[in-house]
C-alpha cells in the first residue's frame, strides 16, 4: 500500500514528529510504500538551512538523498554525516 501524507508535528502511527520549533514543519513529504520503502520529499535546502536539514535527517534515519534539481548545497556538509548524495538532475517539466 502506498500512503502519502504531509509530515507534520503529530505522532501518528509511530512516526517520528517533526520539533515543533523547527521552521522545517511543513517542508517535508513522505511516501510509504512499504515498511522497508519511505521516502521523505522536501523543499530545496540551501547552504545556510542544510543544518536544520541535517537535524531532522539524523532524527529520521535518513540514509541518501536524491537531488533532482540543480545543486543548492554543498553536499560535502551531507555525506560528512554519512548520508550519500545522488545526482539525478532535470529541467522542471522534464520526464
Amino acid at each position: 500500500m502506498v500512503s502519502v501524507s504531509t509530515y507534520n508535528t503529530a505522532n501518528i502511527g509511530g512516526r517520528k514528529p517533526l520539533g515543533k520549533a523547527s521552521p522545517l514543519a511543513n517542508s517535508f513529504s513522505l511516501i510509504e510504500y512499504d515498511k522497508n520503502h519511505r521516502f521523505l520529499i522536501m523543499d530545496c535546502p540551501t547552504n545556510s538551512t542544510i543544518p536544520l536539514y541535517l537535524k531532522e535527517f539524523a532524527r529520521l534515519n535518513v540514509t541518501d538523498v536524491v537531488r533532482v534539481c540543480e545543486p543548492t548545497y554543498m553536499k560535502e556538509r551531507v555525506e560528512t554525516r554519512n548520508v550519500k548524495v545522488h545526482d539525478l538532475p532535470f529541467k522542471d517539466g522534464d520526464v
